[in-house]
């Protein structure tokens, strides 16, 4: 086991996360997520959506960071915009 889970996460991981972070939230936590200002990475993300606002029904895949299996996609049925305010 590592942690909690059977496995670490993946070491290369969307958006510029930090696997050490990432790995510590998924899989050695019981009380808190990541700490205050860990979310700026998730700018990386932000960016690629506001690209992707010519296209306003364009879809993105979010994967869990230790099994790589696809979790859920969105936006559906709401706009790019809509799904990062």
């Amino acid at each position: 086991a590592h942690g909690t889970s059977q496995k670490p996460s993946q070491k290369d991981l969307l958006y510029g996360m930090d696997y050490e972070t990432a790995d510590r939230i998924c899989n050695f936590n019981r009380r808190y997520a990541e700490y205050k200002g860990y979310a700026t990475n998730f700018l990386n993300f932000l960016e690629r959506q506001s690209k992707s606002k010519k296209e306003e029904h364009m879809t993105t895949n979010f994967y869990d960071s230790v099994t790589g299996n696809l979790l859920f996609t969105a936006p559906i049925g709401r706009t790019v915009s809509d799904f990062v305010t």
